[in-house]
């Protein structure tokens, strides 16, 4: 049957009539949907022509205390193109958590099980509550996580005046108390938080961030300011998301494999090197990536090993081609020497 669907849809798209308006001649329009004709990001915009009503109301129907302008002030763009690129097991993950579907205690309470968290024994274990567990371990992980987000973002050329605010915020998720008092005058970034504010604390932490922080992004750099906006989601789930949820799991069901040990030897190994070789790896302005307690490493969590090492690769990468564009070649100060046919 789909072969011959197949077969008769091309003969209808060549033999049969047009039965839509065509495109204005010169348009660059290649369709029309709606009352609009496309001309850039086809695929992108049929995607939306497709899904953005069953999405809207699935999102609707899950968030019943949010209405259709919250859905609207949520940058679904920026959030598309932050996953691409992530390996399939981060985006599977990544879709768990946007989605509240990860296998934390109030899911379990689905099916009989007991909600409550294992690690504090809070009575019901939302993906929420992870941010705020009162776990020993849980509040370590947060602390190292933050501090290594703010270095994220830093070293991804992200301002301070933004990113600053934007951890602050982040961290209001991981009270159970109201909002903590910003002291925040600028009216940019004061515009941003206030409207993330209105998604809730929940939405925030999964990285339903709003478009107002790509304008506060580039007010205050320009260069690429989509890309910085990128790292601000990304940061947030391969981060801060990626420790607290290894954490959560280790707490509950332990941390024996022999395979992660290795590969956790293997980092903490790497960062000694690294400590031991930053004068010759990184730049004067790079060696915050390196300020971390050698004797601490080991009650890191793999996923923030992990991070660390991949940051100061691509520190160290930066560094090379910075000195290799600054160098001047050989040919600058003497001319080469003429060749001949008979120079081998």
């Amino acid at each position: 049957m789909n072969v011959d669907m197949d077969d008769e849809s091309k003969k209808a798209r060549v033999d049969d009539e047009i039965t839509y308006d065509q495109p204005l001649p010169g348009s660059g329009a290649l369709l029309t949907i709606g009352d609009n004709r496309i001309t850039t990001k086809y695929a992108e915009q049929i995607q939306d022509a497709i899904l953005a009503e069953d999405h809207l109301n699935f999102f609707l129907n899950k968030y019943k205390y949010l209405t259709k302008s919250h859905y609207e002030s949520i940058y679904w763009r920026g959030i598309g193109e932050a996953r691409k690129g992530l390996t399939t097991t981060q985006n599977i993950n990544i879709f768990k958590f946007m989605n509240g579907w990860l296998n934390t205690g109030r899911q379990q309470g689905l099916f009989g099980k007991t909600p409550e968290c294992a690690s504090c024994g809070w009575e019901e274990e939302t993906q929420l509550h992870m941010y705020q567990c009162h776990h020993p371990e849980a509040k370590r992980t947060r602390t190292q996580a933050f501090k290594q987000l703010a270095k994220y973002y830093h070293s991804h050329r992200i301002s301070t005046v933004v990113y600053v605010p934007f951890i602050t915020l982040c961290k209001e998720a991981c009270t159970q108390s109201t909002y903590i008092s910003h002291d925040v005058t600028n009216p940019i970034i004061k515009a941003a938080i206030d409207k993330q504010r209105t998604l809730g604390k929940d939405l925030t932490i999964r990285g339903y961030l709003v478009p107002e922080w790509l304008e506060a992004i580039a007010a205050y750099n320009n260069d690429k300011p989509e890309l910085q906006m990128r790292h601000l989601f990304r940061g947030l789930w391969t981060i801060l998301f990626a420790q607290i949820w290894e954490t959560r799991n280790n707490i509950k069901h332990g941390n024996t494999s022999i395979v992660d040990k290795i590969e956790r030897e293997q980092l903490i190994s790497e960062l000694h090197e690294w400590k031991r070789n930053s004068g010759n790896r990184l730049s004067s302005g790079q060696q915050y990536l390196i300020d971390y307690n050698i004797h601490d490493l080991t009650r890191w969590t793999t996923a923030g090993l992990t991070s660390t090492v991949e940051l100061l690769i691509q520190a160290a990468k930066n560094f090379r081609q910075a000195i290799q564009n600054e160098q001047n070649l050989i040919t600058q100060y003497f001319n080469p020497l003429p060749t001949t046919s008979n120079d081998q």
